[in-house]
Protein backbone atom coordinates (compact mmCIF):
# COMPACT_ATOMS: atom_id res chain seq x y z
CA UNK A 1 0.00 0.00 0.00
CA UNK A 2 3.00 1.96 0.34
CA UNK A 3 3.63 2.79 -3.72
CA UNK A 4 5.41 6.12 -3.84
CA UNK A 5 8.15 3.91 -1.73
CA UNK A 6 8.62 0.99 -3.66
CA UNK A 7 8.72 3.57 -6.20
CA UNK A 8 11.61 5.50 -4.66
CA UNK A 9 13.45 2.63 -4.13
CA UNK A 10 12.87 1.39 -7.71
CA UNK A 11 14.24 4.98 -9.16
CA UNK A 12 17.29 4.46 -6.36
CA UNK A 13 18.25 1.20 -8.33
CA UNK A 14 17.28 2.45 -11.73
CA UNK A 15 20.03 5.79 -11.45
CA UNK A 16 22.71 3.42 -9.37
CA UNK A 17 22.60 1.09 -12.34
CA UNK A 18 23.00 3.65 -14.48
CA UNK A 19 25.87 5.58 -12.66
CA UNK A 20 28.14 2.49 -12.06
CA UNK A 21 27.68 1.13 -15.89
CA UNK A 22 28.84 4.16 -16.76
CA UNK A 23 31.75 4.11 -14.26
CA UNK A 24 32.32 0.16 -14.68
CA UNK A 25 31.69 -0.56 -18.52
CA UNK A 26 34.32 1.12 -20.10
CA UNK A 27 37.03 0.05 -17.37
CA UNK A 28 36.22 -3.54 -17.57
CA UNK A 29 33.84 -4.27 -19.94
CA UNK A 30 30.83 -6.19 -20.27
CA UNK A 31 31.49 -7.57 -16.84
CA UNK A 32 30.79 -4.07 -15.41
CA UNK A 33 27.27 -3.87 -16.84
CA UNK A 34 27.39 -7.15 -14.15
CA UNK A 35 28.80 -6.04 -11.88
CA UNK A 36 26.43 -2.64 -11.78
CA UNK A 37 23.57 -4.62 -11.55
CA UNK A 38 24.50 -6.22 -8.45
CA UNK A 39 25.47 -3.39 -6.74
CA UNK A 40 22.36 -1.71 -7.35
CA UNK A 41 20.45 -4.59 -6.51
CA UNK A 42 21.91 -4.21 -3.33
CA UNK A 43 20.91 -0.64 -3.17
CA UNK A 44 17.77 -1.43 -3.70
CA UNK A 45 17.97 -4.14 -1.17
CA UNK A 46 19.53 -2.10 1.55
CA UNK A 47 16.89 0.96 1.07
CA UNK A 48 13.94 -1.44 1.23
CA UNK A 49 15.11 -2.98 4.47
CA UNK A 50 15.82 0.51 6.06
CA UNK A 51 12.56 1.87 4.65
CA UNK A 52 10.50 -1.39 5.39
CA UNK A 53 12.27 -0.96 9.24
CA UNK A 54 10.90 2.10 9.59
CA UNK A 55 7.15 0.59 9.47
CA UNK A 56 7.40 -2.80 10.65
CA UNK A 57 9.34 -4.87 12.99
CA UNK A 58 10.97 -7.51 11.01
CA UNK A 59 13.40 -10.66 11.27
CA UNK A 60 16.71 -9.42 9.06
CA UNK A 61 18.08 -11.64 7.37
CA UNK A 62 21.10 -9.19 5.69
CA UNK A 63 23.72 -11.72 6.55
CA UNK A 64 22.01 -14.87 4.81
CA UNK A 65 21.43 -12.28 1.42
CA UNK A 66 24.43 -11.12 1.47
CA UNK A 67 26.12 -14.63 1.80
CA UNK A 68 23.82 -15.69 -1.19
CA UNK A 69 25.18 -12.52 -2.99
CA UNK A 70 28.72 -13.64 -2.29
CA UNK A 71 28.21 -17.52 -3.01
CA UNK A 72 26.49 -15.88 -6.66
CA UNK A 73 29.84 -14.24 -7.63
CA UNK A 74 31.94 -16.22 -6.22
CA UNK A 75 29.79 -18.85 -8.55
CA UNK A 76 30.53 -16.07 -11.66
CA UNK A 77 33.88 -15.67 -11.18
CA UNK A 78 34.39 -19.16 -11.48
CA UNK A 79 32.69 -19.33 -14.41
CA UNK A 80 34.20 -16.61 -16.60
CA UNK A 81 37.75 -17.84 -15.01
CA UNK A 82 38.29 -21.81 -14.64
CA UNK A 83 36.52 -22.40 -18.46
CA UNK A 84 37.85 -25.85 -18.63
CA UNK A 85 37.09 -27.33 -14.96
CA UNK A 86 33.70 -25.26 -13.65
CA UNK A 87 32.10 -28.28 -12.71
CA UNK A 88 34.25 -29.07 -9.60
CA UNK A 89 33.80 -25.08 -8.12
CA UNK A 90 30.81 -24.84 -9.83
CA UNK A 91 29.08 -27.67 -7.68
CA UNK A 92 30.41 -27.23 -4.71
CA UNK A 93 29.31 -23.49 -4.65
CA UNK A 94 25.61 -24.92 -5.35
CA UNK A 95 25.83 -27.15 -2.22
CA UNK A 96 26.61 -24.10 -0.71
CA UNK A 97 23.58 -22.16 -1.41
CA UNK A 98 21.23 -25.06 -0.91
CA UNK A 99 22.53 -25.46 2.55
CA UNK A 100 22.37 -22.01 3.58
CA UNK A 101 18.85 -21.96 2.00
CA UNK A 102 17.55 -25.03 2.97
CA UNK A 103 15.56 -23.81 5.73
CA UNK A 104 13.40 -21.79 2.92
CA UNK A 105 13.49 -24.65 0.42
CA UNK A 106 11.94 -26.64 3.07
CA UNK A 107 9.39 -24.34 4.12
CA UNK A 108 8.39 -23.95 0.59
CA UNK A 109 8.44 -27.21 -0.19
CA UNK A 110 6.02 -28.19 2.76
CA UNK A 111 3.79 -25.11 1.91
CA UNK A 112 3.57 -26.63 -1.94
CA UNK A 113 2.82 -30.18 -0.13
CA UNK A 114 0.21 -29.21 1.67
CA UNK A 115 -1.72 -27.12 -1.09
CA UNK A 116 -1.11 -29.98 -3.14
CA UNK A 117 -2.62 -32.31 -0.70
CA UNK A 118 -5.74 -30.09 -0.69
CA UNK A 119 -6.12 -29.82 -3.76
CA UNK A 120 -6.12 -33.89 -4.18
CA UNK A 121 -8.83 -34.43 -1.21
CA UNK A 122 -11.67 -31.51 -3.11
CA UNK A 123 -11.37 -33.63 -6.31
Amino acid sequence: KKNVRSMMTTMLGALSNILFNLLLIPRIGIQGAAIATIISYLVVYLARALDIKKLYRFRDSFGIVMLNMLLLIAESLFLLYFRGNFYIPGTIVMVLLLVVNAPQILQIMVQFWGMFKRKLLHR
